[in-house]
């Protein structure tokens, strides 16, 4: 929830308007990392915006399918009490259950890519970038760097 206000009010770079790119630049950025030549970027880099929108879309499904399969419990547990003198029962949603467990592991593999993206950019680009994230600073811009 903080990264999503943090987007509209933040800093210049931790803006969702600053480093929001269209898919089309996203791939073309990844070609470039793949050959070894994409350029640094100042603020966030395509994939590195593409996967805040990943995990953040991710995150908030695993959130609302753990809830709603949470409701679902409370509720099956309520009907079940009033169902030994009603003679109805209400069971457990087993789709919901596999959609928030596929969301919590697809989150786990967000999350190692970024991790992985990170490290791999901050050793390209010779800049500990773990702590550009905490501070909201980075290097002066060269020649070639985007801003």
């Amino acid at each position: 929830m903080l990264r999503l206000i943090w987007g509209f009010v933040g800093s210049h770079h931790a803006r969702f308007a600053q480093f929001m790119r269209g898919p089309a630049a996203t791939l073309v950025y990844l070609g470039d990392m793949l050959r070894g030549r994409e350029r640094r970027h100042l603020g966030h880099n395509p994939a590195g915006a593409a996967m805040i929108v990943a995990l953040m879309i991710t995150l908030s499904g695993t959130a609302l399918s753990g809830w709603l399969l949470e409701q679902s419990i409370e509720e099956a547990h309520a009907v079940t009490v009033v169902g030994e003198h009603g003679g109805r029962e209400v069971r457990r949603d087993k789709t919901l259950k596999e959609v928030h467990e596929t969301l919590a592991n697809l989150a786990l593999v967000l999350v190692a890519l970024h991790v992985g993206g990170v490290a791999h950019t901050s050793w390209r680009h010779r800049e500990n970038l773990p702590r550009a994230m905490v501070t909201g600073r980075k290097r002066p811009p060269g020649a070639n760097d985007m801003t």
